[in-house]
C-alpha cells in the first residue's frame, strides 16, 4: 500500500485529530503475516505509536488504549488503514506477497476495515492506470472526468458495503472532501507537472472550491480527509502567509494542528525567525506545543547568519577524512543526500552545473551523503554512475550524525552555504535548481 519513506512527495496523509470528549478503553489488534519479512509491526494515530514483536510464525497481538479513531498499522515498507473502535477486538491476515490484496479482517468491525480494503483498492487501479503526473498533466475537463469516474467508483463501493450508518456517514465525508483534495491540487500540480508556472483552471473549475468551508471542527476531528484539505489550504508558500490566513480562524484545534505542521518547517535560515516564532506561540492555547516551539527557537537560535558553522569529520570517497577545518579559507556549499532520495537526484544536474559555473573560483562543493555505513558501495557506484564532482563525504552513521542533528535536518536534500571563515551564511540555502537565488548569495561571498 502506501510506501513508507523518509522524504517529501507531492502528496501529504494525515490522520483526523480527535474530539475533546471521547471513550477512551482497550482495544485488541492482532493478525497472522504470511512470508513475514520483518519483527516488527508498528500501529499509529496522531496520538500513540504501538509496536508489535512479529513471531517468527508471523502471528502478533496486542491490547492499547484508544479511541474510534482512523490508524495506520504498517509493516515491511508497506501500510494500510484501519478503523478501531475502544472494545473492538479485531484481527487482520495478510501475506506480504500480496499486501494489499490479500488484506482480510475478522472480529470486531471486520465490515469496515473490509470495504477500507476495496477502498483502497480502487484508488490504487486508478494509481495503476495512469501516475500522478500523467493524470495532474492531462487538460482540464479530461482530468475532471477521471476524478469524477472514480469518485462514483469509490460511492459505489461505499452503497455496496455492509458497514454501519454512523462509519458510512463518515465516509461519505471522507470521500467527498477526498475528492475535493485531488481536484484542489489541480492548479498546482498541472503547473509543476506541465511546467507551466502561469496556468489557471477555468472560473467554473475554481468556483466548486467556493462553497468549503475551512472551519468545521467536527469534520477536522472525524473525517481525514477533510483534516488533510484544511491543512493544505491554511499551508502556503511563505510561513508568513499561513500565519496570517490562520488569524482569523476561532477553531482551537484547527490553529493548534496547522501550527504543528508549520512547527516542523521552520527553518533555522528564516531572517525573521523570532519574529515567525513568537507569532505561532500567539495563535495556540497548547502549551505542549508551546514548549516545543520555544526549543526549536532555541535550539535554531544557534544556526543564525553569522554564527560558526557545526563541525564534520566524514569519510572521503577518494580515501581518507575530511573535516570542515580543512576548507577554512574557502567558501562552501554543501549538500546533503542520500542515494535513495528522489528529490535529492534531481538536483544532481542542477548541482553539477553550478559547480560547472563556478570551478576556480574560491568555492569548494560538498556532497554529504547519509546513506548508511553499510551502503558505501552503493554510494560509490553512484558518484561513479552519475560522475559527481566536488568533494564526496559519507557519513558515520547515516543520518543519525552529529552533522545532521547539529543542523536540525529532517528532510533531504538539504543545502547550507558557509563564508571562507567558516560562518553560517544560511542554514537552509537555495537549491541549485533554484537558480538566481543560490548564484546570487555565491556571488555575494566571492
Amino acid at each position: 500500500m502506501n510506501k513508507i519513506i523518509i522524504a517529501l512527495s507531492l502528496t501529504v496523509l494525515v490522520l483526523a485529530c480527535k474530539p475533546g470528549e471521547v471513550e477512551v478503553k482497550d482495544i485488541s489488534f492482532s493478525g497472522k503475516i504470511e512470508n513475514p519479512k520483518g519483527d516488527t509491526l508498528f500501529l499509529r494515530n496522531d496520538d500513540i505509536m504501538e509496536k508489535y514483536a512479529v513471531a517468527e510464525d508471523g502471528t502478533f497481538g496486542g491490547t492499547f488504549q484508544g479511541i474510534a479513531d482512523y490508524y495506520i498499522f504498517s509493516y515491511n515498507r508497506e501500510s494500510a488503514y484501519a478503523y478501531l473502535k475502544p472494545g473492538d477486538e479485531t484481527t487482520v491476515s495478510l501475506d506480504t506477497k500480496e499486501f494489499d490484496e490479500s488484506l482480510k479482517f475478522e472480529g470486531s468491525g471486520a465490515a469496515e476495515n473490509n470495504y477500507l480494503v476495496t477502498k483502497y483498492l480502487i484508488s490504487e487501479k486508478l494509481a495503476e492506470e495512469m501516475s500522478t503526473k500523467e493524470l495532474y498533466s492531462m487538460e482540464e475537463d479530461t482530468f475532471v472526468y477521471n476524478v469524477k469516474n472514480q469518485e462514483k467508483a469509490m460511492i459505489e463501493n461505499l452503497e455496496a458495503s455492509s458497514i454501519s450508518k454512523a462509519f458510512s456517514e463518515i465516509e461519505a465525508d471522507n470521500i467527498k472532501y477526498y475528492i475535493l483534495g485531488k481536484l484542489n491540487r489541480y492548479k498546482s500540480y498541472h503547473s509543476y507537472f506541465t511546467d507551466n508556472d502561469g496556468f489557471e483552471p477555468s472560473e467554473a473549475f475554481n468556483k466548486q472550491f467556493e462553497s468549503i468551508d475551512f472551519e468545521n471542527e467536527t469534520l477536522f476531528k472525524t473525517v481525514p480527509s477533510y483534516n488533510s484539505l484544511v491543512l493544505s489550504h491554511f499551508t502556503k508558500d511563505e510561513l508568513s502567509e499561513s500565519l496570517a490566513a490562520l488569524k482569523p480562524i476561532q477553531g482551537t484545534s484547527i490553529k493548534n494542528a496547522v501550527i504543528k505542521r508549520l512547527t516542523s518547517w521552520l527553518s533555522p535560515g528564516e531572517d525573521n525567525l523570532k519574529s515567525l516564532v513568537d507569532e505561532m506561540i500567539s495563535l495556540t492555547d497548547d502549551n505542549e506545543l508551546v514548549a516545543e516551539l520555544n526549543d526549536a527557537y532555541s535550539n535554531m537560535e544557534k544556526l543564525i547568519k553569522g554564527n560558526d558553522s557545526p563541525g564534520f569529520e566524514y569519510k572521503s570517497v577518494k580515501g581518507g577524512m575530511v573535516n570542515l577545518e580543512d576548507l577554512k579559507g574557502k567558501n562552501v556549499y554543501i549538500d546533503v543526500w542520500a542515494t535513495w532520495c528522489g528529490p535529492c537526484k534531481a538536483e544532481i544536474p542542477h548541482l553539477k552545473e553550478l559547480e560547472k559555473q563556478y570551478h576556480g573560483e574560491n568555492i569548494e562543493f560538498v556532497s554529504i551523503s547519509v546513506d548508511e555505513p553499510k551502503d558505501e558501495a552503493k554510494w560509490e557506484q553512484m558518484i561513479s554512475d552519475k560522475d559527481l564532482k566536488g568533494v564526496q563525504l559519507l557519513s558515520d552513521n547515516g543520518w543519525d550524525t552529529d552533522f545532521v542533528n547539529n543542523y536540525l535536518i529532517r528532510g533531504i536534500p538539504r543545502f547550507i552555504l558557509l563564508d571562507k571563515d567558516g560562518k553560517i551564511v544560511s542554514a537552509d540555502a537555495p537549491r541549485p535548481s533554484s537558480d538566481d537565488k543560490i548564484q546570487g548569495m555565491i556571488e555575494d561571498l566571492l
